[in-house]
């Protein structure tokens, strides 16, 4: 519901008044403190603390770059706040309201006198305080007050005791900023809280050292770049002591980067030291508690520091995430990375990653410059190239445009990928559902026929124009017309294959429904009778169990293209194939065709990311053909760097 104006301002004169109402019908010694942060989906995570009844109550309302935090605490009117700045609410005498926010509350249809308490909403810095009046802040105000008086009503905020090492009881609230929903976090999401290592930190520290311990130990670096990665490592620990231990087990900053506290837990069983290193990062470098305020790392750059400390401290703080492709590795030294969404390259530094980390793969990731050298952060799941489309998708639907600036905006975004990929991989485990190009599930018919007159069979199948008779192997290929704008390689389609062996007919199709049809052909030939048929799926266990002779190489036949003529025609078809590929509608573009998504910045931006994903085409004896990249981004018209 679009709320603005006089209709806004009634909304918060009602609710705020309402709400007042209630905390004054309550008891002294029931009232709890209590706080909200908005969800980046426009959730809220409401918690509530078990200890230190507040003797008056005032809110506090504490805006960050997603939304707002609320807290219902101890307050008088002047007295200062540690952290800067924060949205309050307080009933204020009217006479001491500033004369725009009269305006407002008149707007609201509150009609005030000068010793009757008004609500008074106002952001207050230490040595400022001045009144809130953004529609924005406002309707997020609405949504925390509307929450409140839900889960009030709901009986969430009771009196009932629990055990001060209990969990408190934790609430989302979403929806509408009039007609909120509510809901108890459930026991798994406070357990995962629970369950979080408080000891991931201290892990953490002891890799770094070790890893810091093995560049000094590596014979042949310049002492220049040691010198960088103690200080890149340095900056590593100064982190973990900036978010502290327990960050690990806030659970709205765990909701904002993961999407929840369970995903948390689910990440970091998944991939627990990038789940970490990305989240830490996170906090330090990208996470502004209040609109407008500093990361930590800022808050760290105002204070004294050595030249070279402050260099690579800036320039990590700048970093923009993004996703990465390892295209070369130096064992023991670099790596080699290439940026998904502008293509540029990248000579990073990293011994651990040079030294596990296989060429192809994708993360995500900041690269920063210190000296002459690239140093990288790890931020989010490695990615096999299968899953980057799918990655691109799910980023997409969460609001993020791939610019340089929307990825530093929305940084925690990157948090939520750890879950998807976890369950793309463990799918991919499970094998892949593997179709043939009619889009049938595969599974290999072979049938047997017999015939009481080969030479009919062999004229009828002569005959038909589906079929292309091989006469060293008496067999015919069954194939059908690719029909214009389909995107499969070759000219046409191979349905199965039929081969005549003395007055037996074989039948070859890898779908049910392409064995049906060749069965419908083969019985209407006079003479041609159904004998059996067999099935293969193809499975991991299927290729295991072939017979040793099918594994090994077959001797080459006498007609087979030389590897350097294969590798030209392979060549020829893959360029045909991806050229074909530009005018064909695809799911990650939104149905739309490649060459459609160029018409836009965004849409080239995406398109160009697909490209860079392609993976070579493996033929015969070993030969692999790259994608024709150049050409593609040549026919699209996008430059690479």
């Amino acid at each position: 519901m679009a709320l603005s104006g006089s209709k806004l301002a009634r909304e918060i004169v009602n609710k705020t008044l309402m709400l007042k109402k209630r905390l004054s019908s309550i008891p002294e010694e029931r009232l709890r403190p209590f706080y909200m942060s908005l969800h980046p989906k426009g959730d809220l995570i409401l918690a509530v603390p078990q200890k230190n009844p507040s003797p008056r109550i005032a809110f506090t309302i504490i805006p960050d770059e997603e939304g707002a935090s609320l807290e219902i605490l101890s307050w008088k009117p002047g007295e200062s706040i540690e952290e800067p700045p924060v949205l309050n609410f307080a009933m204020i005498p009217a006479g001491r309201l500033p004369g725009e926010w009269l305006k407002f509350l008149k707007r609201g249809g509150f009609q005030p006198s000068p010793d009757r308490p008004a609500p008074f909403l106002f952001l207050q810095t230490e040595d400022r305080m001045f009144h809130a009046s953004e529609p924005r802040i406002l309707r997020h105000f609405l949504l925390l007050v509307n929450g409140v008086l839900l889960a009030m009503k709901q009986g969430l905020f009771s009196e009932k005791s629990r055990a001060e090492e209990d969990w408190p009881p934790l609430v989302i609230v979403s929806g509408d900023p009039i007609k909120p929903d509510t809901r108890v976090l459930t026991q798994a999401e406070l357990e995962a809280l629970d369950e979080i290592m408080e000891d991931q930190v201290q892990e953490i520290a002891l890799d770094e050292a070790k890893e810091g311990r093995s560049w000094r130990r590596k014979p042949g670096l310049p002492a220049d770049l040691i010198e960088w990665k103690e200080i890149d490592l340095w900056a590593s620990d100064v982190i973990v002591s900036l978010v502290g231990e327990r960050a690990l087990a806030d659970p709205v900053t765990l909701a904002l980067f993961f999407g929840s506290p369970l995903e948390a837990k689910k990440a970091m069983e998944f991939d627990r030291r990038s789940a970490v290193d990305a989240y830490l990062e996170w906090l330090a470098f990208d996470h502004r508690p209040a609109p407008g305020g500093k990361t930590k790392g800022e808050d760290l750059l105002e204070t004294d520091l050595p030249p070279r400390k402050r260099s690579l401290l800036e320039a990590r703080a700048r970093a923009v995430p993004s996703i990465f492709k390892i295209e070369w590795i130096e064992k023991g030294k670099y790596v080699v990375l290439s940026d998904l969404f502008t293509g540029e390259t990248f000579t990073v530094w990293d011994i651990s990653l040079s030294e596990t980390a296989e060429e192809g793969v994708f993360f995500p990731g900041k690269i920063y410059r210190a000296g002459n050298y690239n140093f990288l952060t790890i931020f989010g799941p490695a990615l096999a190239p299968h899953a980057v489309s799918r990655v691109l998708e799910i980023l997409e639907s969460l609001g993020m445009k791939f610019t340089p600036s929307d990825m530093k905006e929305k940084a925690h975004l990157f948090g939520r990928l750890f879950v998807p990929v976890q369950e793309i991989y463990e799918q991919w485990k499970e094998g892949p559902v593997l179709q043939n190009t009619d889009g049938d599930p595969l599974l290999f018919h072979t049938a047997v026929f017999d015939t009481s007159d080969p030479e009919v069979l062999a004229e009828t199948l002569h005959g038909r124009k589906d079929m292309d008779y091989h006469k060293e192997e008496n067999s015919w290929t069954w194939f059908k017309k690719k029909k214009p704008g389909r995107h499969v390689m070759g000219e046409n389609i191979i349905l199965g294959t039929i081969r005549l062996i003395g007055d037996e007919v074989l039948l070859e199709t890898n779908s049910a429904k392409r064995y049906k049809k060749g069965r419908k052909i083969l019985e209407k030939i006079p003479g041609t009778t159904f004998r059996d048929v067999t099935t293969q799926a193809l499975t991991r266990e299927s290729i295991q169990d072939r017979p040793l002779d099918d594994k090994l190489p077959r001797p080459e036949e006498e007609d087979a293209l030389p590897p350097e003529e294969l590798r030209i025609f392979m060549e020829r078809e893959l360029e045909k194939f991806y050229m074909g590929w530009l005018d064909e509608p695809i799911p990650a573009l939104g149905g739309k065709t490649p060459r459609q998504c160029c018409a836009t910045e965004d849409g080239r931006r995406k398109v160009a990311a697909l490209i860079r994903t392609m993976v070579p085409a493996s033929g015969p004896g070993g030969i692999k053909v790259h994608p024709p990249k150049k050409e593609l981004f040549r026919e699209l018209g996008i430059e690479e760097p």
